[in-house]
């Protein structure tokens, strides 16, 4: 708005939630620093500003383009190492979506030496998590423990427990994905504790579902069960009844995977009450879903069909076509056989 010259009458659009707005305010913006000839570091963060913005709107192909002038500009008139770390980075992220993984490397890489040239923590922090990702994708968990034992240092360094135990639980992920035979509990145990201190609920969610992976992977049923039960207690007091949910739901697949079929309804009715509370219809459809499912193989194809019925009133009064179809398909396959 401030760019706008004064005088000049034009017209508003509509705010958006999904960033029209911020898309046509950086356009209109670009549009008059070309026409005022704008210096290239001006332009610079111009750019760079836009491809944050497209790549929020998932316009990813656009994103990629202005992130590529935005370091182009940048290198051009030596601008420094923040600019470019942060370009870099937002070009990485919007390469790993088209799944462009070595060219999402190499950027992540560079914009790290830049960031670490910087010396700023936070930026750092943020373009190693970038690295940490892209190097996973590229199946690399040598050079991924070696990102998360850097990170976790630095964090240690920082006194910043919660980014500490993302560290750690990075480092947990590497070691399980690693064909070195590292037990990854003792770090995910660490995250845990690091995330319990920190009074974080998102790290300490985290953490145990991280743990509960690695139980699952060594078929310890009974340790997956008590992770995910900790999980939902977490949700539970933070009054978060879609995420108790979400928890719900993990455990009674745990339970049906492991063939504990009365547990896994348990799990997946306590979800369905639980779901009327939950702001959201998804959360509720959702719910019948897994509902239906587990009657189904139970063969219990009398309460499957019910449930599949309620799920699709549910849908239709959301306004949901695509719901009301599947709630149509669910009970189909039981009584097909």
């Amino acid at each position: 708005g401030a760019l706008v010259p004064a005088g000049e009458q034009r017209p508003l659009p509509s705010k958006e939630p999904d960033g029209g707005w911020a898309i046509w305010a950086i356009d209109r913006a670009l549009e008059l620093y070309s026409g005022g000839g704008a210096d290239n570091k001006t332009m610079a963060i111009a750019k760079k500003t836009a491809a944050r913005a497209r790549l929020a709107r998932g316009e990813i192909e656009e994103a990629i383009a202005d992130a590529r002038q935005a370091v182009e500009l940048g290198r051009s008139v030596s601008c420094g190492a923040r600019l470019l770390a942060t370009s870099l980075n937002i070009l990485s992220r919007a390469l790993v979506l088209l799944c462009r993984w070595q060219e999402a490397r190499l950027a992540a890489v560079e914009a790290l030496e830049l960031a670490q040239q910087y010396g700023e923590p936070f930026l750092t922090s943020r373009v190693r998590h970038s690295v940490l990702d892209v190097t996973f994708l590229t199946e690399d968990y040598d050079r991924a423990m070696q990102i998360a034992m850097e990170e976790r240092e630095m964090m240690e360094e920082t006194r910043n427990l919660e980014g500490e135990s993302v560290a750690m639980r990075a480092l947990a992920k590497a070691q399980w994905m690693s064909i070195s035979d590292t037990d990854p509990f003792p770090a995910a145990e660490k995250a845990l504790a690091l995330a319990q201190q920190s009074g974080s609920t998102s790290a300490e969610v985290d953490a145990l579902l991280a743990l509960s992976d690695f139980h699952m992977d060594a078929e310890d049923s009974d340790k997956t069960v008590e992770r995910l039960s900790q999980a939902r207690e977490v949700h539970r007091k933070a009054g978060d009844s879609e995420k108790e949910v979400a928890a719900l739901h993990a455990l009674s697949d745990v339970h049906w995977s492991f063939r504990n079929m009365d547990k896994a309804l348990q799990a997946a009715e306590e979800a369905r009450e639980l779901s009327r509370q939950a702001p959201s219809k998804k959360v509720e459809v959702n719910a019948l879903r897994v509902l239906s499912g587990v009657h189904a193989a139970m063969e219990e194809r009398g309460r499957a069909l019910e449930a599949a019925r309620e799920m699709r009133v549910v849908c239709k009064g959301a306004g949901d076509p695509k719901g009301e179809a599947e709630a149509l398909y669910l009970p189909a396959p039981p009584h097909l056989e």
